[in-house]
């Protein structure tokens, strides 16, 4: 069986950018992720509220949560508040077990 791809989709709602991943985030995804996202971080018109989306996404290793990580990190250095929203349970319990979600702000859903 082929591991699932990474989707990316990147969209600007009135009150914030929404980061939909879609499919594996791990060793293989995450160059993908940290290309599509860059512009999030680096451009002059960054906004005040991203959203990474995580309802799709239906894998995550060490190697894509250091990834949620660095791009966590680096928006936050911009004072964009980041959110986790639509968490799937399985990625929950790696961000709660790995002692991450004092970092990965996750939304109540």
């Amino acid at each position: 069986m082929e591991p699932d791809h990474l989707g990316i989709e990147i969209t600007t709602e009135p009150d914030c950018t929404r980061v939909a991943l879609r499919g594996d985030l791990d060793l293989g995804s995450v160059p993908d992720f940290e290309i599509e996202t860059a512009p999030l971080h680096e451009g002059p018109d960054a906004r005040s509220t991203v959203l990474l989306d995580l309802g799709e996404l239906t894998f995550c290793d060490s190697a894509g949560l250091r990834a949620l990580l660095v791009v966590t990190r680096a928006l936050e250095q911009r004072d964009a508040d980041v959110r986790l929203v639509n968490v799937p349970p399985h990625i929950r319990r790696v961000i709660e077990i790995t002692g991450t979600a004092t970092i990965l702000h996750i939304d109540r859903d």
